[in-house]
Parts: structure tokens; sequence; C-alpha cells
């Protein structure tokens, strides 16, 4: 999910500077070339450095906010800020997961080595997006929860589980999405989705997170939720028929963002039926570029689920 808070300058020319339209000015670096692009791994080394320390005793709380909290980026403040954490979370988690947090002591060198990996994902989202600009892409450990997003400090990705280099691809591809989306819709008409405004709903959050999966999909060749999307597949009409009567609520429920009603279920179900719906409107047009463009640029959700021609599968 995309949260930002900035409006772009230079957007026709250069895509070099971003400032806050609130109280804070903001710069961050973007670019046009993926080769250019910019990944952050400080905040990673000082994790590891707070481990070595931790190896040798001491309070884990104090050794965590020196090395950790205490030299955070920008990008790592933004997201401690915004998920409120605290060094004294972060040392329950470990706690609780003492061994696998020791694992990421060589995480560094590990992510450095993927940075080939990571660059052709950006070059693969410009393939279908020619005009994307790519924000810094600030790598981080959080408290076991994985969560990644998009920010007025660019691209922020929690690390810490054990995620395949090619899963990280796809969060990589999804995030940058946002930021693409962002910039075609308008920062504030971007962001008034997540901040309660007018347009709020269901099928609007499904189609503004599925958009970015089938996107990154059709980027890099996966998404960060495979699991949500084959037993959407595998359970379309059913999911639809729950899916259509509960869309026109302004909360995702259980859809997104939170355990599903059904144990049996995948987490972010929403997503997938997103998904499903924009990939039916990619299909439905002819010209795929333009088709993109308008992915990228929706706004009126309910008349683009019409447009897709997605509901027309279940009508009796």
């Amino acid at each position: 999910m995309l949260r930002i808070a900035f409006s772009i300058l230079a957007w026709v020319s250069l895509f070099a500077s971003v400032s806050s339209h609130a109280d804070a000015q903001l710069t961050i670096d973007l670019t046009t070339e993926p080769d250019e692009a910019t990944f952050v791994y400080e905040d990673v080394w000082n994790f590891a450095s707070a481990l070595q320390r931790l190896a040798a005793g001491g309070d884990t709380v104090a050794i965590l906010q020196a090395e950790y909290f205490d030299r955070a980026t920008a990008g790592l403040q933004y997201y401690l800020d915004n998920n409120g954490i605290t060094a004294e979370r972060l040392a329950g988690a470990i706690a609780r997961r003492p061994q696998e947090f020791a694992a990421l002591i060589d995480l560094p060198e590990r992510l450095a080595a993927q940075a080939d990996t990571f660059r052709q994902a950006l070059t693969d989202v410009k393939r279908i997006i020619p005009n994307a600009v790519f924000a810094p892409t600030t790598f981080l450990i959080g408290p076991w929860f994985g969560a990644s997003e998009a920010s007025e400090q660019g691209v922020l990705i929690s690390v810490e589980k054990p995620y395949t280099a090619e899963h990280k691809t796809h969060t990589l591809a999804h995030e940058h999405i946002h930021i693409q989306q962002a910039l075609a819709q308008g920062i504030e008409q971007y962001q008034s989705l997540y901040d309660d405004g007018p347009n709020r709903t269901l099928l609007a959050l499904a189609i503004r997170e599925g958009s970015a999966d089938f996107l990154a999909k059709l980027a890099v060749g996966g998404t960060t939720h495979e699991g949500a999307l084959e037993y959407c597949m595998a359970h379309e009409s059913e999911l639809w028929e729950r899916f259509s009567s509960e869309m026109a609520g302004r909360e995702p429920g259980h859809w997104m963002w939170a355990e599903p009603m059904n144990p049996a279920e995948p987490r972010d179900l929403g997503y997938a039926m997103g998904f499903m719906i924009v990939r039916a409107y990619y299909e439905r047009a002819e010209d795929k570029a333009e088709a993109v463009r308008a992915i990228l640029a929706v706004t009126d959700y309910p008349a683009f689920l019409e447009q897709s021609g997605y509901a027309e599968r279940f009508a009796r």
C-alpha cells in the first residue's frame, strides 16, 4: 500500500525532486533509469552490527536503540513512525524468534548479491510502463511482519522474513507500480483512498491493490499474493458472490490486511479479486499500452468494473 504525502516537481522534465505539501520539506532522488535507481542497505548493516553486539551479551533494547534506531535512515525512520515500531517492540520480536533474527547477520551481503535481480525487476516495470520513474528503495528490519510500502521517502521493504529473492522482486515491482499510480492519478487523489476519502470502498481498494499485483505479474511474472490468486481462481464464482455483495462498503473487512473469516482461506483475497477484475479489463482492451495507462490512472472504480466485463461472467 502506498502512503504518500508529497507532490512531484519537475514531473515533465527531470523527475528529480520531491517536496512535501505539509509542514516539512523533503527531497528524494527519482530517476527514469533503472540502472540509476538507488538501493539503500544502511539500515540492514546497522541491524547486523546490533546483532553482533547482542551476541556478546548486553541489554537488547539499549543495543537496538543505539545501533539501529538512533542511526536510522530517513526511510527507516518513516517506517518506524508509521508503524509504531519501538526498540522495545523489536526486542520483543527478537525474544520470540531468536534463531530467525540471529540468521539475519549476513543479510546485507545477501541483499547486495541480489542487486542485479532487483534492478532487472525495475527494468521489467519500465518495459510495460515506459515513462516510469523510480524512487530509492530502502531495505530494513521490522518486528517480523514483513510489511512493505511506498512512501514520501521512497519504497520501503521489510526483509526480516526469509523471503526468496523472487518474492522480493515481486514486492519491489508492486511497490514501484504504486508510485506510478500515484503519479498518474495525482498524489492527493491517490492518497484519499487510504485517508477515508469519498471514493473509498472495498471495490476501490481491491482494484488499487489488484492493479499493482496485475502489473507486477505482467512485468516480472509473479506477485506477492500468488496463494490468494490460486485460491481465487479455484473458487472464483463463490468468492465473487461474496465480494460483490460487500464491495460497496467503505472498509476492507476480512478481504485485505486482516485474517480471513474462514481459516481455510488465505489472507488478502481482496488483492486477488482486484487482480481478476484488472486482468479482465486488460484482456478486453485492444490497445494494451493504453490499457496499462488506464489501469494506473483509474479513479472511477464502478465504471472500471463495468468496462472490464468481469461481472458479466457470473450473470444468471
